[in-house]
C-alpha cells in the first residue's frame, strides 16, 4: 500500500477523508483483516485501520449495546455474556471486528442490529436504520460507507447458558474448520442448495494446490497458505477452483472475500 494510517478520533478520520476525495486517492477501509485477500504488490491509495479507543468503545444500557467499529468481535461476545445478554453466541470464533462484520452480515449479525452509524465519503456522519442497511446472506449494502458504531437489540438470558452456547460454538468450529494454516476462512459464499465446501470436495479438489496455496484437507472452502503462498497463488488456485466446479456441476461459486487487487 502507499499510505497507513491510524486516525485517533472521529475529526482525525473526517479529515482524512476529506483529503482522500480532494486527491482523488482510494481510501481502503481495514478491520481484523480477516476475510481479505491483498494483492502483495503496491495497492495505490489509503488504507485506514480504526483501532484507536475513540472506534472501540462499548455502552451496554439493559438490552441494549453500542459497539465502535473496531470492537473485536470475541470481546462483543464476553462483555455480552458477561451481562447476561444472548444474541451473539453465534459469533463465537470468528475473528473480525464489529464493522466487517456489519459489512459481511457475518455471524448474521445485521440480525440484531436496530441502527448503525456511519461516515460517508465526504466525511459526513449518518444513521442507517436496520431496514435500510439489506442485510442478506454475506452482505448489506454498509461497504459504501465507513463504519463508526451499531446499536443492537440482545435479550437477557442466564449467564451459564450462554457460556455454554458459546462453547459449542467453539468446539463446532475448532472440530470442523482448518485453524493449522492461515488463510481468510470460507473462500465462497455457499450457495442456495448445498454448503461450497460440499461442490469443492466432491470435484475431487482436497489437496489441490498452487505454489504454497492448497485447499485445506479439513475444510474445502479453506484455501491455507503453507508457507510462502503469494496472492496470484491464491487467485489462481481459487480459478481452478471455480473452473471446475462449474464443469461439474455447472455451478458458479462466488468469492466470499473481498479481493483487494492493484489498482
Amino acid at each position: 500500500m502507499q499510505f497507513w494510517f491510524q486516525p485517533s478520533d472521529l475529526a482525525d478520520l473526517q479529515n482524512l477523508v476529506k483529503l482522500a476525495r480532494r486527491g482523488k486517492m482510494p481510501l481502503r477501509i481495514i478491520g481484523a483483516g480477516s476475510n481479505i485477500l491483498a494483492d502483495d504488490r503496491k495497492i495505490k491509495g489509503i488504507v485506514a485501520r480504526l483501532d484507536s479507543p475513540c472506534f472501540k468503545r462499548i455502552a451496554i444500557k439493559q438490552d441494549i449495546i453500542r459497539a465502535g467499529a473496531g470492537v473485536r468481535l470475541a470481546q462483543l461476545v464476553r462483555r455480552t455474556q458477561e451481562n447476561g445478554l444472548s444474541g451473539f453466541e453465534l459469533l463465537s470464533g470468528i475473528p473480525g471486528t464489529v464493522g466487517g462484520a456489519l459489512i459481511m452480515n457475518a455471524g448474521n449479525i445485521g440480525d440484531r442490529v436496530l441502527d448503525v452509524t456511519v461516515l460517508d465519503r465526504c466525511g459526513r456522519i449518518k444513521t442507517i436504520k436496520h431496514k435500510d442497511a439489506r442485510f442478506s446472506y454475506r452482505s448489506s449494502n454498509l461497504d459504501r460507507y465507513i463504519i463508526l458504531a451499531a446499536r443492537f437489540k440482545l435479550f437477557k438470558k442466564d449467564k451459564k447458558a450462554i457460556a455454554k452456547s458459546i462453547k459449542d460454538y467453539l468446539d463446532y468450529r475448532r472440530k470442523t474448520q482448518e485453524l493449522s494454516y492461515p488463510s481468510a476462512g470460507c473462500f465462497f459464499k455457499n450457495p442456495n442448495s448445498k454448503s461450497a465446501a460440499y461442490f469443492i470436495e466432491r470435484a475431487g479438489l482436497k489437496g489441490s494446490s498452487f505454489g504454497d496455496a492448497a485447499v485445506s484437507h479439513k475444510h474445502a472452502n479453506f484455501i491455507i497458505n503453507k508457507g510462502k503462498a503469494s496472492f496470484d497463488d491464491v487467485l489462481r488456485l481459487a480459478k481452478h477452483i471455480t473452473r471446475c466446479v462449474k464443469e461439474r456441476f455447472n455451478l458458479d461459486l462466488d468469492p466470499e472475500i473481498k479481493i483487494w487487487k492493484q489498482i
